[in-house]
């Protein structure tokens, strides 16, 4: 084994055949907490880009009412989606198409 290899010369500095470390240079408390820090921080400068150029005072439009058309329309959509609704839970229970429950 040759002193200068760089496993050899590194070797007192990263201990990697600890068991506690799991085969990593830095122990895994310090790998979980660095991303923890990382996380936070990450999370500061989107609030700070959120301050500095979010909505915050600016006016917001109303939604629109719907029309007379529009609310039967959706009444419509509704009711016939509920009909397919019940003939897939008949299918479900093995009554098939147009059969009735007894």
């Amino acid at each position: 084994m040759n002193p200068f290899d760089p496993h050899t010369v590194l070797m007192h500095l990263y201990p990697r055949d600890r068991a506690d470390n799991m085969g990593y240079a830095i122990h895994p408390t310090a790998i979980v907490f660095l991303v923890l820090l990382g996380t936070g921080f990450v999370v500061a400068m989107m609030y700070g880009m959120d301050r500095v150029s979010g909505f915050r005072g600016r006016p917001h439009e109303e939604p629109r009412h719907m029309s007379v058309e529009q609310a039967r329309y959706m009444a419509e959509v509704r009711m016939r989606n509920m009909e397919a609704l019940k003939e897939e839970s008949r299918r479900g229970c093995g009554l098939g198409r147009g059969k009735r429950p007894a």
